[in-house]
């Protein structure tokens, strides 16, 4: 009997202390977080809780305990582009934020539903700060709806310390259409509608939130001129007639970062005379080597295309100074070398080759040539036409062909036939002396 009240206390253990399991696929079932073990923050792919992050439950939540917390103890948050709709269930639910704390929290890229069931006393309670607050983080206009129904003899309400009224109890962000219903009762709605401001290139700056609003006038406005023109002080759109590129001593521009230096090619030798940059765009994916020949102490640092440097060499060559760096290459892709010396002594040789040639075939008339760099190896195959019908076997080019006989072109006819004969006559008569 003791054996097995061990076994089922054990069993009571590992349930209480297994983790929540979140599944991604409907099952009915809500999952329950519990409030009291820290803040909760639900989003349309995933939720944190109790200092992990779990995947999203679609079927929704049910959220119990008490929070007393310094900091905003549920968050919401829809970062997709669609619409995100929440079941929810309080259940005796209590929060109380801190002294300069929201309570509760809904941030939103796109419009957010909540549809919240109460059983029990519920609240949500903040002091100075509001209890419920929207954050706007998209480009435009987003709704919020809150839907509250209250079971049985359950309660929710939504209190701020020192203003119990819903004046100030739930603050919308200007840009945040939200409507807070508690069963069917309206306790706040927002109904945001953009308002005055100056006509400009990018529309109405609304006076409530700054978000803009209607069409523009085109008029673009301000900006200093570069090479790409003038940068408008209200849209950051580029106007106007540039000037002639700024490029500063590393050969890149100052104004568009365009590059204007050498670019170096795969299979030729590069002179560094100074410190500076030099572009290289691969045609063909590939592991290639640059490395250098001097008498000095060089090295190089590699960029990827946005000027990131990401590695570098340096006294790993054949000398003990020279660098030797290889990279696996992609097509296409912009790559910058940065060649310094440690002493400042320049004037050497910096060779980008191929770790490895890759051939093609050989043909009639092209060696067999490394598809990036263009060494060749051997000689072409030269035409070969054993039909005798002036056409190559390869490649289908016309080729003179000749006669085994006489050495003359393929010939035809009775009168060919006898200078043919008479050649050969001779040739055999010379072979006799």
């Amino acid at each position: 009997m003791k054996k097995i009240l061990s076994i089922i206390l054990t069993i009571s253990m590992i349930i209480t202390l297994a983790p929540i399991a979140f599944a991604l696929e409907s099952d009915g079932v809500k999952t329950t977080l519990d409030i009291s073990t820290g803040k909760i923050h639900i989003t349309d792919s995933f939720v944190t809780y109790a200092g992990a992050r779990l995947e999203a439950d679609p079927d929704g939540y049910i959220i119990t305990g008490t929070s007393i917390d310094e900091d905003t103890a549920l968050e919401i948050t829809n970062s997709s582009d669609e619409t995100m709709t929440l079941e929810l269930v309080f259940d005796n639910m209590k929060i109380e934020a801190g002294e300069w704390c929201t309570a509760f929290r809904i941030n939103d890229y796109s419009p957010v539903v909540l549809n919240i069931s109460c059983i029990g006393v519920n609240y949500i309670q903040s002091h100075n700060h509001p209890a419920i607050a929207t954050k706007y983080t998209a480009g435009a206009m987003t709704d919020i709806e809150v839907n509250v129904t209250t079971q049985e003899n359950a309660t929710m309400d939504f209190m701020r310390y020192f203003n119990l009224e819903h004046e100030g109890v739930i603050c919308a962000d200007g840009a945040v259409n939200i409507t807070v219903v508690r069963d069917g009762v309206t306790l706040y709605e927002n109904d945001h509608t953009h308002t005055g401001g100056t006509q400009l290139c990018k529309g109405y700056q609304c006076e409530e939130c700054g978000l803009w609003y209607g069409e523009g006038n085109g008029i673009h406005t301000g900006g200093v001129q570069t090479c790409m023109g003038y940068q408008c002080d209200i849209c950051g759109e580029w106007y106007g007639e540039g000037i002639d590129h700024s490029i500063n001593i590393l050969e890149f521009c100052d104004y568009c970062n365009a590059f204007y230096g050498e670019e170096i090619k795969l299979g030729a030798t590069h002179v560094v005379d100074c410190y500076k940059y030099v572009k290289f765009v691969p045609t063909v994916s590939g592991t290639f080597v640059i490395r250098s020949e001097s008498d000095v102490d060089p090295v190089v640092y590699v960029y990827d295309g946005n000027v990131e440097c990401f590695d570098s060499s340096d006294d790993q060559g054949d000398d003990e100074l020279d660098f030797y760096f290889e990279y696996s290459y992609t097509a296409g892709n912009t790559y910058y070398f940065l060649f310094e010396d440690i002493y400042g002594e320049y004037n050497y040789n910096v060779i980008l080759e191929c770790k490895e040639h890759n051939y093609s075939a050989a043909t009639c008339t092209e060696p067999a040539t490394c598809i990036a760099c263009a060494v060749t190896d051997g000689e072409a195959l030269g035409h070969a036409d054993t039909d005798k019908d002036g056409i190559c076997d390869g490649c289908q080019a016309e080729v003179d062909t000749l006669c085994e006989q006489c050495g003359r072109e393929v010939h035809e006819g009775f009168y060919n036939e006898i200078i043919c004969l008479v050649i050969m006559f001779f040739k055999l008569i010379a072979t006799m002396f």
